[in-house]
């Protein structure tokens, strides 16, 4: 019969040693997702890339919770994450944006405002700079040629100021009214978009930083799954537990080993293995 609790034990040692792995690594994403723990929403937190999880629980999906994970805070790389305005606050590290959130927001514009031509340019530019950097890399190439990014670079500026047009900057107060008018939906898509455009482009100025955050997102399938088919952790204790395990079994298939073989390593403690 297995036992959960001792073998959350047995993994505690490397799973402590794939969160130092991952605060080494050059590029980490990260994402969070809402499971219930004690009759409460409470939040998990994933640090990941393509051969490291790292999972925490934390009763904060904001600040708290991601510093409780204890990974963004000391890397020395990029941290890759959707526009979630908690991550933004982390500063002294460099961030990209998931440019595939982008692609969803672009075409509920596109639904919703068809006749703005701004945002279906936009979405063009995006899956060309994408096309751009896979081409490269199928070549051989570990960069664009300076040329190339400063076309994109200007089209880029180009679609903003056409999107300034198209949909302008609210008045910054309202008559009779105070503070500053709601900008709506559309208006907060191009404030971000001109504000982060070191973020949205850096995956074309950096090989290593993927276009979106696909990889975060994939590694907590399986604690959605299990919130589906469980529907909730009775104890914060076993919460935890079951990411040090799944943290564990997730980095093992990384590296190629199965789950039955990573359990069996854990409990002859040779869990070090699944990192060769």
């Amino acid at each position: 019969m297995f036992n959960g609790r001792k073998c959350g034990q047995k993994v505690t040692p490397i799973v402590e040693k794939i969160k130092e792995l991952l605060i080494g690594s050059s590029v980490v994403n990260f994402d969070e997702t809402g499971v219930r723990v004690e009759g409460s929403t409470q939040w998990v937190h994933n640090s990941s890339n393509a051969k490291y999880t790292y999972l925490t629980v934390n009763k904060k999906r904001g600040q708290e919770g991601i510093e409780d994970n204890g990974v963004i805070q000391n890397i020395g790389g990029t941290a890759v994450h959707d526009c979630w305005g908690a991550y933004w606050k982390f500063k002294d590290i460099l961030h990209a944006v998931c440019c595939a959130h982008l692609l969803r927001e672009l075409i509920a514009n596109i639904e919703n405002n068809p006749t703005h031509l701004w945002t279906e340019r936009f979405k063009t530019l995006l899956i060309t700079m994408k096309t751009a950097k896979e081409k490269a890399i199928e070549q051989g190439k570990t960069t664009l040629s300076e040329n190339l990014i400063k076309v994109l670079g200007k089209e880029y500026d180009e679609i903003m100021a056409y999107a300034n047009m198209e949909c302008p900057p609210p008045d910054k107060i309202e008559p009779k009214k105070r503070g500053k008018k709601k900008k709506g939906k559309e208006r907060a898509l191009i404030d971000r978009l001109i504000k982060l455009k070191d973020s949205v482009c850096l995956f074309i100025h950096n090989f290593l930083v993927p276009f979106d955050n696909n990889q975060a997102e994939r590694d907590l399938r399986n604690v959605k799954t299990k919130a589906k088919v469980s529907g909730c952790f009775r104890t914060k204790a076993g919460a935890q537990t079951y990411l040090k395990i799944t943290s564990y079994l997730s980095t093992a298939k990384k590296h190629g080993i199965n789950a039955f073989e990573a359990l069996a390593l854990a409990f002859k403690g040779e869990t070090e293995k699944v990192l060769i």
